[in-house]
Formats: structure tokens, sequence, C-alpha cells
């Protein structure tokens, strides 16, 4: 019975690594892909924020590049 229940808490802590490493994992992927996305809906008039004029330059480089 013992085993038992040892193995259960081994399977329940694996999963729950697993899942915290996902999460993680995807956040990052996430955040290196669309790095300026966070200034979406900020309540700032980005007056002077730099991430608005680095959206900007990329925006600008995309349309050079697709041309």
């Amino acid at each position: 019975m013992k085993l038992d229940q040892q193995l259960l808490q081994l399977i329940i802590t694996i999963i729950i690594i697993v899942a915290a490493l996902s999460f993680t994992l995807y956040k990052v992927i996430k955040k290196i892909k669309q790095p300026v996305a966070g200034c979406n809906g900020c309540a700032s008039d980005c007056g002077g924020c730099e991430l608005k004029t680095l959206k900007k330059d990329i925006d600008e480089a995309k349309l050079k590049k697709s041309k």
C-alpha cells in the first residue's frame, strides 16, 4: 500500500513539474517572438515609450522586407 502511495505522489509531482516547465517555456517563446506585444492595452500615452519606437522600427523593417 505504501508503495502505491509513493508511486502516485511521484506521478503527480512529475505532472506538476512538466506542466510548470511547459508553461514557462510557452511564456518565454511567446515573449521572444513578440517582444513588444506587452504595449497593447497600456494606459499610458506612450509619448516617451522606447517599446513604441522599437515596434515602429520593426514594422517599418517588415514593410521594407516585404517589398
